[in-house]
């Protein structure tokens, strides 16, 4: 009897903890350290990124890639790191598929990020491409708000755009922002900010008003991907840990347009 209620509450308890893993290993946000973390050593390494998970946190510590370890195994769910080799040898880029165990232990990757820092999540837990949809994001915000903005310098091409964030909220100014201004931002997203710049008559060039800046409250916890939009309604952005500019390459439109499909690489 007593050896029955040992096995049980053995059996409970390793269930208990099966779950936890699997719930807690689909939050696609624990790979963030991963891409922060390659980000970094590509800084470091002339524009190259790690070859193997081992080389990174040899080089960043194994902090960055936790919570996952260096042969991909749990606690926390599963990884497969596959650098993006030249023939030359040269690691010019990356691909990371992420996700939970099954009760069993059995892997279920859910996840896919690549070096641009975009998630796709694979909805029948098969493994997870970049053709995969991208979960919701500030980029819909982004796109949405910068629409607006556009539309109101052309209607109105001889009038200023405000100064600050708080200057639109004027009676006057007919794209109000939807959000409460924070200072100088606003936060229309749990996990990021959303700063608007006027853009002056030399820096615009003079195609531009304005600009859209979308940065991470944390870089690296709440995000990694920075953007940048203005009045041409192209959304750019980096995973780099820096501001995003006109220069940074156009983000994939499925990653701002919901049930668009994404293009495979």
């Amino acid at each position: 009897m007593y050896l029955g209620a040992a096995a049980t509450l053995i059996f409970t308890f390793l269930s208990y903890k099966r779950f936890q893993t699997n719930y807690t290993s689909m939050n696609p946000e624990l790979v963030y350290r991963v891409i922060t973390g390659s980000e970094t050593y590509k800084a470091s390494h002339g524009g190259l990124y790690a070859d193997s998970l081992n080389s990174l946190t040899l080089a960043q510590g194994e902090n960055c890639i936790y919570p996952f370890s260096i042969d991909g195994s749990p606690p926390y769910g599963k990884t497969r790191y596959q650098p993006l080799l030249r023939a030359d040898g040269r690691v010019t880029g990356y691909s990371i598929i992420f996700g939970g165990t099954r009760f069993w232990g059995r892997f279920s990757p859910g996840g896919f990020t690549y070096q641009t820092g975009i998630l796709h999540i694979s909805l029948d837990h098969q493994n997870a491409a970049s053709a995969d949809s991208v979960p919701p994001n500030i980029t819909t915000f982004l796109h949405e708000w910068d629409q607006c903005l556009a539309k109101q310098a052309q209607a109105y091409p001889g009038v200023a755009f405000p100064a600050g964030l708080k200057s639109m909220m004027a009676p006057e100014w007919k794209c109000k922002p939807d959000w409460y201004v924070e200072d100088d931002y606003l936060a229309p997203w749990q996990s990021y900010r959303v700063y608007c710049y006027s853009d002056t008559p030399e820096e615009a060039k003079p195609r531009a008003a304005f600009h859209l800046l979308g940065r991470p409250n944390q870089y690296g916890a709440s995000g990694v991907r920075h953007y940048y939009v203005d009045e041409s309604g192209v959304i750019r952005g980096t995973p780099a840990n820096r501001e995003a500019t006109r220069d940074d390459p156009p983000i994939p439109e499925c990653e701002w347009a919901e049930h668009k499909a994404c293009s495979s690489n």
